[in-house]
């Protein structure tokens, strides 16, 4: 089976959009605005200091309801400071659950539209004026066998190496097939990916990401890329052009949006002063990291 994918505009608002970074920073501006208002007016009504800000709330609506509060609004009314207070507290209970909500329903994407909550904002092809913008919509996956659709599937993931895992799943479940061999382009090509297809006994013709750099003559050349550098396997450490000693230092456990982990061997040198190597290899004066993936 042929796995390929395109990039459909969803028929949603262009400027509806939503973008995680922008709420997970608003999300802690409001979260400090909390902690410094809640002890002044735990402390204020006699609560408990470490009361959470959804019983304080409900405290002090009950306490207003029992002395029989009335609350006032527009100009030359005199608010006192309890409605005032209940005022705030409902503001950022109000501003807390919209975040939430936002986060729960973008999940792991970076953006969603607030007319079609399922698109994400992606960046589509360029039009006739060749513009590159960032649409919402959907990226389709088709499957070809013997020159015949034989299924498809819209995701919401911007990038193709994270849907053909669920794409092949889906697959599966409605035709109870697994196909013997799997064809993709480059930007199916993940550690993830392989180790899937071999698990279920599926053969993987995915073009390497760094295939048609590799061809190339400076590529080859190239002495201080990590692919080229010496490796002693009996001190597990790489070796630089200029004969410095790169040595494990630390591993990384990455976690993707399916669940997948993979382990990250970090190498390191102490200095790189003096070398005259220094502006062809990295820009760092000092130390630097050279990185070995291992599924």
């Amino acid at each position: 089976m042929f796995v390929d994918g395109t990039k459909l505009e969803a028929n949603a608002n262009r400027y509806t959009f939503v973008w995680k970074k922008a709420v997970e920073k608003n999300l802690k501006k409001l979260t400090a605005k909390i902690e410094a208002q809640l002890p002044v007016i735990a402390e204020r009504y006699g609560m408990v200091s470490c009361v959470t800000i959804e019983d304080a709330y409900e405290a002090l609506v009950s306490h207003a309801e029992m002395t029989g509060l009335e609350f006032v609004h527009g100009s030359g009314k005199r608010k006192t400071q309890l409605p005032k207070d209940i005022e705030l507290l409902g503001g950022f209970l109000a501003k807390k659950e919209e975040y939430l909500g936002h986060l729960g329903k973008m999940k792991h994407r970076n953006s969603y539209s607030k007319t079609d909550t399922d698109a994400t904002f992606m960046r589509m092809k360029d039009d006739y004026m060749r513009n590159g913008q960032l649409k919402p919509g959907y990226n389709i996956q088709i499957g070809v066998e013997s020159e015949y659709i034989v299924t498809c599937g819209a995701f919401s993931n911007c990038t193709d190496v994270q849907t053909l895992i669920p794409f092949l799943e889906r697959f599966h479940s409605h035709t109870e097939r697994r196909m013997e061999q799997i064809i993709a382009d480059a930007g199916y090509e993940s550690s993830e990916n392989y180790q899937y297809l071999e698990e279920h006994g599926q053969k993987s013709f995915i073009k390497p990401t760094n295939y048609e750099i590799s061809k190339t003559r400076a590529y080859k050349a190239d002495k201080y890329s990590i692919e080229h550098m010496q490796y002693d396997d009996e001190s597990d450490c790489f070796i630089c052009e200029n004969g410095e000693i790169l040595r494990f230092c630390r591993e990384e456990i990455k976690t993707t949006a399916n669940g997948y982990k993979t382990r990250i061997r970090i190498y390191r040198n102490e200095t790189c002063a003096g070398c005259p190597h220094l502006g062809k290899c990295h820009k760092r004066k000092r130390g630097f990291d050279r990185v070995k993936y291992i599924v």
